[in-house]
C-alpha cells in the first residue's frame, strides 16, 4: 500500500518537472486516445445506442505558444439489433452497424495553468460513413462520403516533459446534399506524446 502511495505521489509530483521551455515549444504534440460516443442525426436513426468502440489519434504541430495547427482521425463504430420485418429472409432479427471514421485538418488554442493546459478547437475535411445490415447469411454495405466539421474543448495534464494525459468532449458532424446529417458526440481519453 505504501509503494502505490508513493508511486500516486510521484505522478502528482512530477509534473513540476516538465516546464513551459520543454512543453509549451514543442514542435509536435500526438495524443492516441479511446473515445465513448453518443450518435447524433440520420446515425441515431439507424442504431439509437451509444458507442463503446472507439479509437483515434491526433496530431498538432507548433505554431505559437498557444497556437496550433493539426489533423486528426478517429474510428467509432455503433451496433444496434433489431427485430426484422417479416419480409426480410425469414430472419428475426438484423444487426445494424454504422461506423464513422472522420479525416479532418485542425486548429486549436490552449491556455496554460501549470502543468495543466486546457484548450478549444475547430477543424474541417470529410467523414466516411459505413453501413452495414446483416440479417441470416444476407449483408449489404454503403459507404459514403460527408463533408465534415469538428468542434473540441478539453484539457491536457503533462506528467513529464514528454508525456500527459488528456480528456476531451469532440463533436464530429457530416452533411451530403441528399442525405440527412449525421454525426456523433465523443467523450475521449488518451495520451498525449510530446516531440
Amino acid at each position: 500500500m505504501i509503494r502505490i502511495l508513493a508511486v500516486l505521489l510521484l505522478f502528482i509530483a512530477t509534473p513540476g518537472l516538465a516546464s513551459e521551455s520543454e512543453v509549451d515549444y514543442k514542435a509536435t504534440i500526438i495524443t492516441v486516445d479511446y473515445s465513448f460516443a453518443a450518435p447524433v442525426g440520420e446515425v441515431r436513426s439507424t442504431t439509437a445506442g451509444n458507442s463503446t468502440q472507439g479509437l483515434g489519434i491526433e496530431a498538432r504541430i507548433h505554431a505559437s505558444r498557444s497556437f496550433k495547427i493539426g489533423f486528426l482521425s478517429s474510428w467509432q463504430v455503433f451496433r444496434e439489433d433489431k427485430r426484422a420485418p417479416a419480409t426480410f429472409s425469414g430472419a428475426e432479427y438484423e444487426r445494424h452497424t454504422t461506423s464513422l471514421l472522420p479525416v479532418l485538418a485542425t486548429a486549436n488554442y490552449a491556455w496554460h495553468h501549470g502543468a495543466m493546459r486546457t484548450f478549444v478547437g475547430i477543424g474541417g475535411g470529410m467523414m466516411l460513413s459505413r453501413r452495414t445490415l446483416a440479417a441470416l447469411a444476407e449483408k449489404t454495405v454503403s459507404n459514403t462520403w460527408y463533408i465534415a466539421a469538428t468542434g473540441l474543448a478539453g484539457a491536457v495534464y503533462e506528467i513529464t516533459p514528454g508525456f500527459g494525459l488528456e480528456g476531451k468532449m469532440r463533436y464530429a458532424g457530416g452533411y451530403k446534399d441528399g442525405y440527412k446529417p449525421l454525426g456523433m458526440v465523443q467523450m475521449t481519453l488518451g495520451f498525449v506524446f510530446f516531440f
